[in-house]
């Protein structure tokens, strides 16, 4: 029973965190290094884009400077990687999450120093992996139950032709 009630309040917590998702802030800027916007009530700042070079690609660095309240929060590095054999480029966008909300940014195209930055806002998106977590828990739980584990009931011997049953 136990396991049952926390399956439920899984479902429960991942319902919310969907709800959550209605909330979500999204925004995309165009900015150059020192402009800052105002995104669900967080500054953020393009400080600086770098490059720096890997084992078979050659990264586009953005560094933002996230703050709240005139206070700082914290530094988010996303990137471009280009990787010139493949002829193929990819974005790995930075996420930091607190248990409420993910905050993550995307660099995308730049041009004549004019970098296209999606920032998001994603209230309660965490707690859809939490409500499944919970979820798991609550089915490991009543599988330690003995009753799941006893077999179901074997057939009865077929009885020889002619014996009555009492």
């Amino acid at each position: 029973m136990l396991g049952t009630a926390l399956g439920h309040a899984g479902m429960g917590v991942t319902v919310a965190g969907i709800a959550g998702m209605s909330l979500a802030t999204e925004r995309v800027v165009a900015v150059r290094p020192g402009d800052s916007v105002s995104v669900a009530g967080y500054e953020w700042k393009l400080v600086e884009l770098h490059d720096e070079r890997g084992p078979n690609y050659v990264s586009r660095i953005a560094t933002i400077d996230v703050t709240k309240d005139g206070a700082p929060f914290l530094v988010l590095q996303p990137s471009r990687r280009t990787f010139p054999v493949q002829q193929m480029t990819t974005t790995e966008a930075a996420i930091h999450t607190n248990g409420i909300r993910d905050l993550y940014a995307v660099l995308g195209e730049e041009r004549d120093g004019v970098a296209v930055l999606r920032l998001h806002d994603n209230f309660l998106a965490p707690w859809i992996w939490f409500g499944a977590l919970i979820m798991a828990s609550g089915g490991a739980l009543s599988l330690l139950d003995r009753r799941a584990r006893v077999g179901a009931p074997q057939r009865a011997a077929a009885r020889p032709s002619g014996q009555a049953v009492a």
